[in-house]
């Protein structure tokens, strides 16, 4: 006994190639083929339910869901030469690291001077002057102008001329085009034996451009990343001179400031971004005195 197929929203359109490929543009991927015939009498949006209930409903999740975006850890262990009673071999090595990065400093400010101060000299009114030597020389217009070579002759050529010239020059032309394949051919058969050495050249190559660029990514992850115009600036390192040490926690000279480095641990981590302190100005209050509320028995200026 068969019946015929009911008219409702399920048979109102076929699904298409294109409302197929809308579905899974807007709702995710959809793997294999659940409904079999079915799939192409019903609608995208009842597909779409029925998938989504049935489990086979699937979407990626972006990667910075699992994977962190940065690698700084959130306390930073600190250098051994910073304890209050370190190792010699510590403290040189911190003192050392302080030392260049403050020569560092230095260098790029003398590079700032030399390419910005001194580069332009100051030139005083009377060395802008010619000397006057030159100054006779471009003044005096004794000496009559003579050219040393005589004026060319525009000699015209016939037009027979013209034809051998343009027709020497294509013969020219063909015969170094010629040259240049033989010339080619002869050096790809020579170069035969070298392939296998250009290879493995270029082979090397791309691994040293592999290896540079994943260690650039490396570095890229230990960076902050710029989230204002303000640049991010680390703090300097925290350091004790050799007669500062003392040897207990008593006597020991503080260094450095816990909430700075707290808020400076934020910004490198990209949690907040870095910006300047701004303090308010507080206005001056300016004092006067009211005519209405004197009593007349008041000191002059009060």
């Amino acid at each position: 006994m068969t019946y015929p197929l009911p008219l409702g929203p399920l048979v109102t359109s076929v699904k298409t190639n294109k409302s197929k490929a809308s579905l899974r543009q807007h709702t995710g991927k959809l793997e294999g083929n659940i409904f079999g015939e079915l799939e192409d009498w019903l609608l995208p949006s009842t597909i779409a339910h029925t998938v989504k209930n049935t489990g086979r409903f699937k979407k990626k999740a972006p990667n910075s869901v699992v994977k962190k975006p940065f690698i700084i850890a959130a306390v930073e262990i600190p250098h051994p030469g910073t304890s209050y009673n370190p190792s010699f071999v510590a403290h040189q090595d911190l003192l050392q690291k302080v030392a260049d990065t403050e020569l560092k400093v230095l260098k790029e400010e003398k590079h700032l001077e030399r390419v910005t101060t001194r580069m332009y000299s100051k030139v005083t009114p009377n060395k802008k002057e010619l000397d006057p030597e030159v100054k006779e020389e471009l003044l005096s217009d004794d000496e009559e102008y003579r050219a040393i070579n005589p004026p060319a002759k525009n000699k015209k050529k016939t037009l027979k001329q013209r034809r051998k010239i343009r027709e020497a020059k294509k013969e020219e032309l063909k015969r170094k085009h010629v040259d240049k394949v033989e010339k080619k051919k002869a050096s790809d058969i020579y170069k035969l034996r070298f392939l296998n050495q250009q290879l493995s050249k270029q082979e090397s190559k791309l691994e040293v451009i592999r290896d540079k660029r994943e260690r650039k990514e490396k570095a890229r992850l230990l960076q902050p990343k710029h989230l204002s115009k303000v640049r991010f600036q680390p703090l300097d390192l925290e350091f004790s001179l050799k007669q500062e040490l003392k040897g207990n926690l008593r006597n020991v000279k503080p260094q450095g400031n816990l909430l700075k480095s707290r808020l400076n641990s934020l910004q490198s981590r990209n949690v907040i971004e870095p910006a300047k302190v701004h303090f308010k100005k507080k206005g001056k209050v300016k004092k006067f005195e009211k005519s209405t509320h004197k009593m007349g028995w008041e000191p002059k200026g009060y």
